[in-house]
């Protein structure tokens, strides 16, 4: 079985995932979905709501996904510091 990645930015909007090349773009798609603007779609988008996807389809938190991108190599940067959890932002991928 090959190791899972992340594979897209994800947000929870309603009780969907939806996914894009960021967080941004997520919302944008979940707006496209429900016919609501992106303000009133980012409305229902919990700090909580906002992580990742990955290859083998689970969404995963933010922190959930730092940890799974750090272990396939996939950070372009490691913006961690001692005793803090971090958390992947879209653009942290490679």
């Amino acid at each position: 079985m090959t190791a899972e990645r992340v594979a897209a930015a994800a947000v929870m909007v309603r009780a969907r995932a939806f996914t894009g090349g960021s967080h941004k773009e997520a919302v944008f798609a979940a707006s496209l979905a429900f016919d609501i603007s992106p303000i009133t779609a980012w409305t229902d988008v919990r700090p909580e709501d906002q992580g990742f996807v990955t290859s083998r389809g689970r969404f995963v938190s933010r922190a959930q996904a730092w940890v799974i991108a750090k272990r396939e190599g996939q950070l372009r940067w490691d913006r961690s510091l001692p005793g803090v959890t971090p958390e992947l932002h879209s653009e942290d991928l490679r």
